[in-house]
């Protein structure tokens, strides 16, 4: 892990993998799966409706969704 400066895992549920803890114990700056989930879904937003998507926006949902996750039939898609 010394060798690289930037980590990025695809994988969101856990959003704290053990490659990114690893990664940040040896210094490396990480890129959780939740951040190409939120870039993905503001790049497809804003394609589909021709408004312009925010990080502030996406982010505030997912913050949204773990607080009804218990409530959702699909709870087990999305870690908080």
């Amino acid at each position: 892990m010394k060798d690289y400066w930037l980590v990025f895992d695809a994988v969101y549920t856990p959003r704290r993998t053990r490659l990114l803890k690893e990664a940040d114990a040896a210094g490396a700056t990480t890129v959780g799966g939740v951040e190409m989930f939120l870039r993905q879904a503001i790049g497809q937003f804003n394609i589909f409706t021709g408004l312009e998507g925010t990080i502030f926006f996406f982010s505030l949902f997912t913050d949204v969704l773990c607080i009804i996750k218990p409530f959702l039939s699909f709870n087990s898609f999305f870690s908080c």
